[in-house]
């Protein structure tokens, strides 16, 4: 069996008390509990390998997610729900979801979507990167809610329960998002997207 260069010491230890010969039996079990926990480990990271998680840990929180987007632009223009939701079609349901990341972009009417990035003044290849920011972190989310705790899901809109987002999401129906969960799904949405962005 291969050896693996990479076990920490403790392993080591472990690994040696497994294969023990019938001699070696002899020393009490109290004997060899002591010397193995006795052992230092280091734990601590290479001050160069935390930079570099720290900084890589930076730059991905610091992308522009389509909800981070629409919420500044929406302060910059000073635009109230009620404009949001007769010049885009958008409930303010949905638009408050939107601004706050909770939904799948690809389940939002992709000409309601057109009409808010052209409102805000958003171009489409910042609102592509954007929206697939969204994505990544949605899918990241869903992936550890597995177990049904947490007050947090993600939501897309055929599914989003009436009445103020985020109180209760309990409603959500798993097949219905597994729908916009996928990256075809995504593609397809933003190819249409752009499509309806050039010609509206």
């Amino acid at each position: 069996m291969k050896k693996d260069k990479h076990l920490l010491p403790f392993e080591h230890i472990l690994t040696a008390y497994a294969s023990r010969t019938d001699q070696a039996s002899a020393v009490s079990p109290e004997a060899e509990a002591a010397f193995v926990f006795q052992q230092a480990v280091d734990v601590q990271l290479p001050d160069e390998k935390a930079t570099r998680m720290l900084d890589a840990l930076t730059a991905e929180l610091s992308k522009a997610s389509l909800g981070s987007m629409v919420t500044q632009s929406v302060a910059v223009k000073q635009l109230t729900s009620p404009e949001l939701q007769e010049k885009t079609g958008l409930t303010p349901s949905l638009i408050e979801a939107i601004q706050a990341d909770r939904v799948f972009t690809n389940s939002v009417p992709v000409k309601s979507l057109v009409k808010l990035l052209k409102l805000l003044g958003l171009g489409i290849d910042s609102a592509m990167e954007a929206i697939q920011v969204t994505f990544d972190r949605l899918q990241t989310e869903a992936r550890n809610m597995v177990m049904p705790s947490g007050s947090f899901q993600p939501s897309y809109r055929k599914g989003m329960i009436r009445g103020e987002l985020g109180k209760d999401l309990s409603g959500i129906k798993s097949d219905e998002s597994f729908l916009y969960q996928n990256e075809e799904a995504l593609k397809n949405y933003t190819d249409r997207l752009t499509e309806l962005y050039h010609t509206l």
